[in-house]
């Protein structure tokens, strides 16, 4: 996995603030490829005893199948359009 260290209260900011889904992409300048990670799944998926005690920053471990091409750009598309259609049916309920 490629290791990304972010301060928590960015991460805050990702996860509750961002309307579409928020990406994180790492760049490799030695090997010229870049990684993402869907911030919201990514931290959905955790537990809240994985978090530990509260701390400036959090490491966050991207996985290295998660390389940007553009398919995993259609992708990020697809998750926008799914998350707009969710907030809007939220908010006409």
């Amino acid at each position: 996995s490629i290791v990304c260290t972010v301060d928590t209260a960015h991460l805050n900011c990702w996860y509750h603030e961002a309307a579409h889904p928020f990406i994180l992409v790492r760049y490799d300048t030695k090997e010229h490829r870049a990684f993402w990670l869907d911030v919201q799944a990514y931290l959905d998926d955790r537990k809240p005893t994985e978090e530990g005690p509260r701390r400036d920053t959090v490491t966050l471990r991207i996985p290295v199948r998660n390389e940007l091409t553009e398919e995993a750009i259609e992708r990020f598309r697809s998750m926008s359009r799914e998350r707009m259609e969710l907030l809007s049916r939220k908010e006409f309920s």
